[in-house]
């Protein structure tokens, strides 16, 4: 009898561990089932935000474009400064891949060559025009590797110089001068592209009455290679107050 009862009782013991076991995997299943409907959520409405940022974008650059137009007179081609740069480039349908990775132009038009790449390309910077073409035996034009050096660079202001300047050194640029607040009221950074050519990019982060400011000492004190903002002051890492 007393075996009996003890059999009687180890069962019920099984059935309850059996049962618990069981409710426990089932609680865990329907945890797993509600954290990957989450994760999926979560990816869902992520690629939602981004593609809703990527269409305000596209938006705001095409407003950009209307307003400009809307602004040009009709002797100017529309998309075109008053003034425009047009340089030297070794390989053009390179620089447009570099351009589009390192600064985020945008390949406006690109008039193919007779020997498949491009004899022309307008690209944009906020619906302002950069073009360029390739270099040419025929032509004095070259591109700074070439000629050993550039009398200019290109000053391009942009939203974060700190962002842009991580992703132009992402896409390969070499990046000769860090961000860096200057003296004139720009945050500012410098970066040279496979041509040769300086970019500084810069973030303007404060204004200057420059009729107020005292001349930085060692202005023209610079490091080797960092002598490509000449005319602004880059490159000294200046950081002095002038106001």
């Amino acid at each position: 009898m007393a075996r009996a009862k003890a059999g009687a009782k180890s069962k019920v013991r099984e059935n309850a561990k059996a049962k618990v076991a069981n409710r426990v995997a089932h609680v865990k299943a329907a945890a797993k089932t509600v954290r990957a409907k989450a994760n999926a959520r979560a990816t869902q409405v992520a690629k939602s935000v981004r593609a809703a940022a990527q269409r305000a974008k596209a938006v705001v650059r095409r407003v950009e474009r209307v307003v400009a137009a809307a602004a040009q007179p009709k002797w100017l081609q529309a998309g075109m400064n008053y003034v425009n740069l047009y340089f030297t480039v070794s390989n053009p349908k390179a620089s447009v891949e570099f351009y589009e990775k390192a600064l985020g132009l945008e390949k406006r038009n690109a008039m193919p060559g007779p020997d498949g790449n491009y004899m022309h390309v307008e690209m944009a910077w906020h619906g302002q025009a950069v073009m360029f073409g390739p270099a040419d035996p025929r032509s004095p034009q070259k591109t700074p590797k070439e000629l050993g050096g550039t009398p200019f660079n290109f000053y391009l202001y942009c939203e974060d110089v700190d962002a842009l300047t991580a992703r132009a050194r992402a896409a390969g640029a070499k990046v000769l001068i860090e961000p860096s607040d200057q003296f004139w009221g720009d945050r500012m950074s410098q970066i040279v592209d496979p041509d040769g050519y300086y970019w500084t990019l810069a973030t303007h982060v404060r204004d200057i009455d420059f009729s107020k400011m005292t001349p930085p000492e060692h202005a023209d004190d610079r490091k080797d290679g960092e002598a490509g903002a000449s005319g602004t002051g880059a490159g000294n890492g200046d950081t002095t107050n002038a106001e």
